[in-house]
């Protein structure tokens, strides 16, 4: 499947996924990750310019960037497998790469952030993995100057199966709103109990425009407080995770009420 023209970029799923043949600059991702509905089945999630001016690509060090007059995409991905390389340091590698493309592209705004880590349960200097992505998370947040438990990016972390470390994500040149679901304490004030460094994510991040609103929600699910809900029984996990969504939709609607915008629908 070829990529959908005007793309700034995308991701592509499978268990033997592989990215669309592009120019080396284009930041198109593979992630190996099986997808329900049958052997070799793809999924790709693209982001595209929809009339927003003629898009363009480019690289800068590790990261591949495209983008358009308002909207960039870009990302990075290091193979995670290399045991000289601890996954929090190639964290705070991918991370500072991509502030450091994204400031210098003049898109230094990113609203929203996608991670994707091999053995994201798994166990690696006597820490979990996700908790040691968190800390080198936190590590980039901090040489970049952005403040990780004020307002940052919404984000989600996801595991697969293949070796490499992909980090994506969407940028604008006008600061977002960062909205926090009342239903659940802000990620970034989790208790220690989570781990040495809490994660560096706002539930959801809004743009308003003259011509529309984005909300970009987070990896959103099945907590209430910072618990996790109804273990082992998937209906109600995702029952709650539309709760949450539709909680985080409310508030996003107050917001933009208070700025003279139509409110959006759940769809």
């Amino acid at each position: 499947m070829a990529a959908p023209a005007g793309s700034l970029g995308g991701l592509v799923f499978g268990a033997a996924a592989s990215a669309p043949c592009m120019p080396d600059a284009s930041p198109w991702f593979a992630v190996h990750s099986p997808v329900l509905g049958g052997a070799g089945a793809l999924v790709y999630e693209a982001w595209l310019a929809r009339g927003d001016g003629p898009t363009a690509h480019a690289t800068h060090g590790s990261v591949r960037i495209g983008w358009s007059d308002s909207w960039a995409f870009a990302g990075m991905q290091i193979d995670a497998s290399d045991p000289a390389r601890p996954l929090r340091d190639a964290t705070a590698f991918a991370y500072r790469a991509l502030f450091d493309a994204l400031d210098a592209s003049g898109f230094s705004h990113p609203p929203r952030f996608w991670n994707y880590l091999p053995a994201i349960d798994g166990h690696e200097a006597g820490l979990e993995r996700y908790r040691q992505f968190n800390i080198g998370r936190h590590q980039a947040f901090l040489a970049a100057r952005r403040v990780p438990d004020a307002a940052p990016p919404a984000a989600c972390a996801l595991g697969h199966c293949g070796q490499a470390l992909t980090v994506a994500g969407l940028a604008a040149r006008t600061a977002p709103l960062a909205l926090e679901n009342p239903r659940q304490v802000s990620a970034y004030r989790y208790p220690q109990q989570y781990g040495p460094r809490r994660p560096a994510f706002s539930r959801a991040c809004l743009l308003p425009s003259a011509a529309t609103a984005v909300l970009l929600i987070s990896g959103t699910a099945s907590i209430v407080g910072h618990e996790t809900r109804h273990a082992g029984d998937l209906a109600a996990q995702i029952d709650e995770s539309i709760v949450n969504v539709d909680a985080l939709i409310g508030v996003a609607n107050a917001r933009l009420q208070r700025r003279g915008f139509e409110p959006a629908r759940m769809t």
